[in-house]
């Protein structure tokens, strides 16, 4: 316990009791009145911090650890230490240490909450998104779906849920392996013209088999059959379409074959996929590029001078090359002051050719060659 300050400690102390001429030098008057500071405060107060650091000061005044704190603490700055962390770690608990029930708080049990969810879920009518009905296997995948009411438009295409939709529904066009479909605009190399009757290439990639065929700015009057015949075959599920007649494909000879009585064909495609897809106009420039690589006219043009041998051998690069060595000859009636000897290919995939012309004097010149990889 502490020790507390008694009157018998002041007794004999201090000024009082001294007479009132006590008789004392200054110094001893001094001491007289600052006596019971020095000797009985000053004391007890330092009594009193050793005893409050002592293992059981708690106890000695009185203050008990609380039950929930440890027991067994003895000053009083280790029992306040201890109760703060008692607070601390009461407040961060997260397991309900005060057993709190979910109707004190107003909430729903689990049950509860799973009962309403579940009514709720039929009331409204989306039990079948339950989880377990397209989902049965928990696998991440839908394994069913129910119509949609509105069908929703995809393209062209109306699509309800019950099942895909093609490219060719939605209306995407497909790729048309064709060369040279919009007779209207037709790559016309061989300056075909009027009606043509005779059989074989008229236009750029076309060829008549049978009939007759006129040349029209709304396209070709087709009065028999023509064909196109192509490089790689396309598939047998390949899908013939045109603007008229009747249009029709075989795979054993790669060949698009288009009759007609007398319509006017406007454009012909050919696609995979089985179904035919709206025609897209490719442009002139890109229909020119493709039939390029089947058959093309070149002019080649030089300049002989006095003194030089009249000779000269001209290479000239193809492009864009022509899809094999082709078959070369000479236009006369575009060919002028020269006489052509001969044609040389740099390579067999027909990306050049060399011409060898001689003139008899010193002179300019002029050729026109032909060149045709046509299958």
């Amino acid at each position: 316990m502490f020790t507390k300050v008694e009157q018998k400690d002041l007794e004999g102390k201090g000024v009082v009791g001294q007479p009132t001429v006590p008789g004392l030098s200054v110094r001893e008057m001094q001491e007289s009145v600052e006596q019971i500071v020095r000797e009985v405060a000053i004391p007890a107060l330092n009594r009193l911090v050793e005893e409050l650091a002592q293992p059981q000061a708690a106890q000695s005044i009185g203050a008990q650890t609380p039950a929930p704190v440890q027991d067994g603490l003895g000053t009083l700055q280790s029992v306040l230490e201890a109760v703060a962390e008692y607070a601390r770690a009461h407040a961060a608990a997260a397991d309900n240490p005060h057993g709190v029930t979910a109707a004190q708080a107003g909430a729903y049990t689990k049950q509860e909450t799973e009962e309403r969810i579940n009514a709720k879920v039929t009331e409204i009518g989306t039990g079948d998104m339950a989880k377990d009905v397209y989902d049965p296997d928990a696998d991440g995948s839908v394994v069913c779906a129910d119509r949609l009411k509105t069908p929703r438009k995809l393209g062209s295409a109306d699509f309800d849920g019950t099942a895909g939709v093609t490219l060719a529904q939605m209306g995407v066009p497909g790729h048309n392996l064709l060369d040279n479909t919009d007779f209207a605009h037709p790559v016309n190399q061989r300056e075909a013209a009027g009606t043509v009757s005779a059989q074989g290439y008229f236009i750029d990639r076309w060829k008549l088999v049978s009939g007759t065929v006129r040349l029209t700015a709304e396209g070709l009057v087709l009065n028999g059959r023509i064909e196109q015949v192509l490089e790689h075959s396309a598939g047998a599920d390949a899908a013939a379409s045109a603007s008229a007649g009747q249009a029709s494909y075989s795979d054993a000879t790669a060949t698009f074959s288009l009759q007609a009585s007398g319509e006017t064909i406007r454009w012909a495609k050919l696609e995979q996929g089985g179904t035919a897809t709206p025609w897209v106009k490719k442009g002139y420039g890109a229909e020119l590029a493709e039939c390029s690589r089947y058959f093309r006219k070149m002019r080649f043009d030089c300049q002989f001078y006095p003194g030089a041998a009249h000779s000269a051998r001209v290479p000239v690069l193809l492009s864009p090359p022509m899809r094999s060595a082709p078959t070369a000859s000479d236009d006369t009636r575009y060919t002028f002051n020269c006489e052509v000897q001969s044609f040389d290919f740099g390579s067999p995939e027909g990306g050049a050719i060399a011409l060898s012309v001689k003139a008899a004097q010193a002179t300019a010149y002029s050729a026109r060659l032909t060149l045709s990889a046509d299958l």
